[in-house]
């Protein structure tokens, strides 16, 4: 953006002093790079609008998706321009481009599965931008902390013997009766927060509040909570983790 910001002034610097008889000259070679002016508007009006009319949006960049490949294309003309500078320290660049592709490489694994709640250092990485964004809207959380719990209980019961399952209510915003295909254990599906044995809230939905129940497990990244907790109402809630698991 610098670099197309330089260009442009230098662009406007130069017309403005050519005589007046050189300024179709001029227009003409404005014309010849419409379609740098066409990337460059396509980038930055959407981002202005949004930003100065204060736009509500929705699971992180969803609205703007369309942008990221003009971006690309933004970053793949910096980095020509930055490209001839690179081979006068080739072994200080080559350290600085592992040493960030080594963060990076470690960032996604930190996170994982949850890699796509991962955030800039302008937006102050996942610490920063914690609380700001919308971070994990697609609950994935959820899912690793349902994992999590059927890890630590052991469901299985003995063929022909009764046997009564927990029923669990995971917090997914209008699909909670849905979530059975997550199953791995023989949950009973419940959508009434008073009524569930076990509770999984979301960043979205913290089902748990205000409820009789005893926070058993945490999904955290960066030390950042992405699944509120794991709530239990029943005594095993108590258990330690890593503690046998009952059968």
């Amino acid at each position: 953006m610098l670099a197309g910001l330089s260009n442009a002034l230098g662009f406007v610097a130069r017309a403005c002093r050519v005589s007046a008889s050189e300024l179709t000259r001029a227009a003409l070679t404005l014309a010849q790079f419409r379609q740098t002016l066409v990337l460059w508007a396509a980038v930055l009006l959407p981002i202005a609008f949004i930003m100065v009319n204060g736009s509500t949006l929705y699971d992180g960049i969803r609205h703007v998706l369309f942008l990221i490949p003009l971006l690309a294309v933004v970053a793949g003309y910096g980095f020509v321009r930055v490209l001839p500078f690179t081979a006068r320290a080739p072994t200080v660049v080559a350290a600085a481009v592992g040493a960030y592709l080594g963060h990076q490489i470690y960032v996604l694994a930190a996170l994982h599965p949850l890699e796509y709640v991962a955030f800039n250092a302008a937006a102050g990485g996942v610490h920063g931008a914690y609380g700001r964004f919308e971070m994990d809207y697609w609950a994935l959380a959820a899912t690793v902390a349902l994992r999590r719990l059927e890890d630590r209980l052991n469901l299985e019961w003995p063929a022909g013997s009764a046997f009564d399952p927990p029923s669990l209510l995971i917090c997914i915003p209008w699909r909670e009766a849905v979530v059975e295909p997550m199953y791995r254990n023989p949950w009973r599906l419940e959508t009434d927060a008073n009524k569930a044995d076990y509770l999984i809230a979301t960043e979205r939905m913290n089902c748990a509040e205000n409820q009789p129940v005893v926070l058993i497990d945490e999904v955290k990244r960066f030390d950042r909570p992405f699944a509120w907790g794991t709530f239990a109402r029943r005594r095993d809630a108590m258990m330690p983790l890593g503690a046998p698991a009952p059968r």
